[in-house]
């Protein structure tokens, strides 16, 4: 049991490192900054303990309940949390035939690593949401009352151990998983976890014994706190050679623009320029550190290839921050949530970036939709220090026109849009929201609108859904027929927005040609869709 049971603990901590945002990081493995004081933080806790389990006497409860309080001090190396706490546990009487503990108290020490995942590391997260598993390893201490048999306990004989006795002191093992809630300034930061924890006892012969606790907590960074500093600090946050080039370049800018001003000496030295910018810059007049993004176009983006707002800038910026930022991204977002592009990179901001309309998989946007661009910004740790602010964010918002992407060169295009709302299971629209109606009128003039632009086409209105049970009775006997009654109802609002119905076929597909899988039942929504294949006819014709 013993090997088997330290074969399970090194599984776990290879798993656990492996794992791999107070300070984060990007990267799992990645290369700390040098040591940071507002990277210190004290933590507290506590909650409850299950009953404690000998396993060699068949797993059988030899406790009650019990509570659990702890203590700690460690450093957050770029999300990474090494800590040295200290803990106590007690429980209550054995309640069971076979509890033979009248009480049982615990003091440990130990040594804790725990690794930050945050939205740095998976996409999906919130800002204000981190899963944080771990370990620990230390000093188990042991005190109790208790029977030594079953028949002690008949008979009342207790006996009793205490810290410092012969096999009271042990090695202690943790396994942990917490929830942290940062909600934007990382000071006093809430957690929630779990753990399994286990000794090896040889006091009262019990062998391998393991409990649980569940448990609240808060992690404090002193150091954190807002620093009113109203100087800048020489030689340490402001000698950055960049911004001695830029305070010239402004400086010769003045000059010229100025000749009646005083020349300086062109021979003064680094330190005279690193203390002139002193003098000049005020830190504390600045406001707080802030973020900006801006995309243009924000309305009618069509990559689809003919050179008409085929591609979207992105403008990102940020005020009062002195250093460039440690690291930053900008995601984006389709108007279900779902993550579909990134742009990262660290240092300094990009004047700007230059979208071309593709996802990360290569994969076109949809007519209509709204898409959410999110800049976050990681700044410099020196501006940590001096702001308190750990992290900037700002977004903005693109809509697309009506994309006709190219089928056959200069002969068949396609539009897809999945703005077009219906009542459930039905080609109506007696029970859409205001809103949806809204989107519905706009989608189909701005349809109606591109195709009166084009002469000599032809134009199939293709309905479709989505096979929710991936089986041919539900397409054949719902979604086909259901897909062509919708066909018809947008073929007829066409007709009723000018187009020549003489031009126009529709076409129910059901769930053919899924755009999503059946397995990717995020995507659903983009299998419930119309497609309009516009064709060109040659006049010979």
């Amino acid at each position: 049991m013993h090997y088997k049971f330290k074969c399970l603990l090194v599984f776990l901590l290879f798993f656990n490192i492996s794992l791999c945002a107070e300070q984060s990081s990007t990267s799992f493995f990645s290369i700390p900054d040098e040591f940071s004081t507002s990277n210190l933080f004290l933590e507290a806790g506590g909650g409850y303990c299950a009953p404690i389990r000998f396993f060699n006497q068949g797993i059988i409860p030899m406790t009650g309940n019990g509570f659990h309080f702890l203590t700690g001090v460690g450093y957050n190396w770029d999300g990474w949390l090494f800590a040295v706490t200290a803990s106590h546990d007690r429980w209550s009487e054995g309640l069971e035939k076979q509890g033979l503990m009248e009480n049982f108290r615990t003091n440990i020490v130990e040594f804790r690593v725990r690794r930050i995942i945050s939205e740095q590391n998976i996409s999906f997260l919130p800002s204000w949401f981190e899963i944080i598993p771990g370990f620990g390893l230390g000093g188990y201490f042991i005190s109790t009352d208790y029977y030594p048999s079953l028949r002690a306990k008949q008979e009342g004989k207790l006996k009793s151990i205490g810290w410092g006795d012969a096999g009271t002191n042990c090695f202690f093992y943790r396994i942990s998983f917490e929830l942290a809630f940062p909600f934007g300034r990382e000071v006093l930061i809430p957690f929630v976890g779990c753990d399994y924890n286990a000794f090896y006892d040889e006091s009262i012969g019990g062998g391998f014994a393991g409990y649980g606790t569940v448990y609240l907590g808060l992690r404090f960074y002193p150091f954190n706190i807002r620093n009113n500093t109203s100087s800048v600090k020489k030689d340490k946050d402001f000698n950055n050679k960049e911004d001695v080039a830029v305070f010239k370049n402004s400086y010769d800018d003045f000059m010229q623009d100025n000749p009646d001003e005083p020349e300086t000496d062109d021979s003064t030295d680094e330190n005279s320029e690193d203390e002139a910018i002193e003098q000049e810059v005020d830190i504390a007049s600045w406001g707080e550190p802030e973020a900006s993004l801006q995309i243009t176009p924000d309305f009618d983006f069509t990559p689809d290839g003919d050179e008409v707002n085929d591609e979207a800038i992105i403008v990102p910026s940020v005020e009062y921050l002195q250093y460039p930022p440690k690291n930053w991204n900008i995601k984006i977002y389709d108007r279900q949530n779902h993550l579909i592009r990134t742009f990262s990179d660290e240092g300094s901001l990009p004047e700007s970036i230059t979208w071309d309309g593709k996802t990360d998989d290569g994969e076109n946007l949809i007519s209509k939709n709204l898409y959410t661009a999110r800049l976050t910004v990681i700044p410099d740790d020196r501006d940590i220090e001096r702001t308190s602010v750990n992290q900037l964010e700002a977004e903005d918002t693109v809509e697309t026109g009506i994309l006709f992407m190219e089928i056959i060169p200069e002969k068949q295009w396609k539009i897809i849009v999945n703005t077009i709302y219906f009542d459930p299971d039905r080609a109506t629209f007696n029970k859409i929201s205001a809103e949806q109606r809204k989107a519905n009128t706009d989608t189909l003039d701005s349809i109606a609108y591109q195709l009166s632009l084009r002469e000599n086409v032809n134009v199939v209105v293709q309905g479709y859904a989505n096979n929710v049970s991936n089986t041919e009775r539900e397409n054949i006997y719902e979604l086909i027929p259901l897909s062509q009654l919708r066909a018809n109802t947008i073929m007829e609002l066409l007709i009723q927005r000018g187009i020549d119905s003489s031009i126009l076929e529709s076409e129910g597909l059901g769930g053919a040609n899924p755009i999503a899988a059946w397995e990717d039942r995020a995507n659903w929504w983009k299998n419930r869709r119309v497609e309009f294949i516009v064709t060109k006819i040659d006049e010979a014709e």
